[in-house]
């Protein structure tokens, strides 16, 4: 029984020393200790590689570092800011500019590129400019002084006097501002070619001859003529003209047709599909017996007898209206039936009439470049609801009737004389005529530097009775070439 507290003891110190040893392992378990060989080592992201696509001061630098691109961009504006050459019209400089410290400017881009990199935008990144506080301003001012240039009109001849043209070559002047803001947009462009061309300020004020250097060159086409030559000019806006023989009387061929549909005009309450017919046979195709069936229709009749009534009663209007050497004493083709089968005495015209030089004009139909034109210009002023005609027939005649006359006038299929010189789809309001001797051609011509009337008449060359066709066009084109170019000169560089 004695051994017994010894035990307890020993089995106690047991306990605590157990329980001791539990405790160490808990602590051990929760606080572990770093082993002495092991080291914590940063994350250190690859060299920066400029992504597809990216471009600084418009250079591309895809692909690159950082360095590379920095040697890339230097090289490459290095070369471009050294000089500028320019291109002004026919001016060629070079200008040198002032150096710059392109490596800080380099490092500056780059950051703001790698800055754009880093947030995973493309990265995109302009050149800034700053060239007006250079000396580049007034090395442009210089520039502009030398090239400006008025705008003048000159006249555009060929070894054959027919070819005559009037032209222009604009004023030009260079704005130093924009110029300024062109070179510095080129200089921050890769693709900028090696020479600058400065676009230039164009005058837009077109330049027109007068009516006396018009008459000038005028004379001289006419002067090769070996005949008579008439010619008309008029400007329904001003009244101004310029005239060759414009008294001179000639045949009135089938000018006198536009005579013919005035009368109709103011004879014919409405016209009917027969009378539509022809008057567009008479004006398009040029047909006499159209014609003389519209002569006829104006007096309430038919036939050629009716036709030479409406001829006289038409004169009978032509006189009321001022015209002493415009008439036509019979119909188209009529002479065989009224004189042969008639016997009628029919009126004939004295053999020199109007102003000299004489022409030997049909005694029967007749007119003058000066009158036959102002029958254009009186329709022309009546389309507009202005002049005589609408003062003289106010009962019967309409401003849109005269502008019906101009509108059918427009559609006449004669593109050999006056229309051959003029531009292709130019409005053409006329009616041309010819006989064995003589080629005329009368109407307005509508452009965009203003309408004109224009009269042309070539009569015979002197020894020769009969008149080619080709030779009398071919003058009568040039002399409207002449004066559309007038009035539309042509632009040269």
């Amino acid at each position: 029984m004695q051994h017994w507290p010894r035990i307890a003891i020993t089995c106690l110190l047991f306990i605590l020393l157990l329980g001791a040893c539990q405790s160490t392992q808990t602590s051990s378990a929760t606080t572990p200790v770093a082993d002495a060989d092991q080291s914590v080592t940063p994350t250190v992201p690859a060299e920066l590689v400029f992504a597809e696509d990216a471009r600084v001061a418009g250079i591309d630098i895809a692909g690159m570092t950082v360095a590379e691109a920095s040697a890339h961009l230097l090289e490459e504006l290095a070369a471009r800011d050294r000089t500028v050459r320019l291109q002004a019209g026919e001016e060629q400089v070079t200008i040198f500019l002032p150096a710059r410290d392109l490596e800080a400017e380099i490092t500056d881009l780059l950051e703001e590129a790698q800055a754009q990199a880093a947030q995973k935008e493309p990265v995109e990144v302009p050149r800034e400019l700053a060239l007006e506080e250079t000396m580049l301003p007034d090395q442009l001012t210089r520039l502009a002084e030398a090239i400006s240039s008025t705008t003048t009109l000159e006249l555009i001849t060929a070894t054959d006097t027919l070819t005559r043209s009037f032209a222009y070559r604009p004023g030009r002047s260079l704005d130093v501002d924009a110029a300024l803001e062109q070179i510095t947009t080129e200089l921050q462009s890769p693709d900028a070619s090696a020479i600058i061309t400065l676009d230039l300020e164009e005058d837009p004020n077109v330049p027109r001859p007068t009516f006396a250097q018009l008459q000038e060159q005028v004379n001289i086409i006419a002067d090769e003529w070996n005949g008579v030559v008439g010619f008309y000019l008029e400007d329904p806006a001003t009244g101004e003209t310029v005239t060759r023989n414009p008294d001179t009387v000639f045949s009135g061929a089938s000018l006198l047709k536009v005579p013919i549909l005035l009368f109709a005009y103011t004879r014919i309450p409405e016209f009917g599909e027969e009378e539509e017919r022809w008057m567009r046979e008479m004006i398009i195709e040029s047909n006499n017996l159209s014609a003389n069936d519209l002569l006829a229709a104006a007096v309430g009749g038919t036939g050629t007898d009716a036709a030479y009534e409406g001829s006289k009663e038409m004169n009978v209007m032509l006189r009321e209206l001022g015209f002493q050497h415009t008439y036509q004493n019979m119909p188209y083709e009529a002479g065989d039936y009224l004189i042969g089968l008639r016997g009628l005495s029919i009126e004939y015209g004295p053999a020199q009439e109007g102003s000299p030089p004489y022409t030997e004009a049909d005694p029967i139909v007749r007119t003058t470049p000066a009158e036959i034109s102002r029958i254009f210009v009186m329709i022309d002023a009546c389309s507009r609801g202005e002049g005589q005609l609408l003062e003289q027939f106010t009962e019967t005649l309409t401003a849109e009737d005269c502008q019906a006359i101009l509108d059918l006038l427009a559609q006449n299929a004669d593109k050999s004389r006056i229309a051959a010189g003029l531009p292709a789809g130019t409005r053409f309001e006329h009616k041309s005529g010819w006989t064995g001797d003589m080629h005329a051609d009368v109407g307005i011509v509508r452009s965009e530097g203003g309408d004109f009337l224009l009269a042309t008449y070539i009569y015979q060359e002197q020894n020769n009775s009969y008149l080619p066709d080709f030779r009398a066009a071919r003058y009568i084109s040039a002399l409207s070439r002449l004066v559309y170019t007038a009035y539309n000169p042509e632009k040269v560089e």
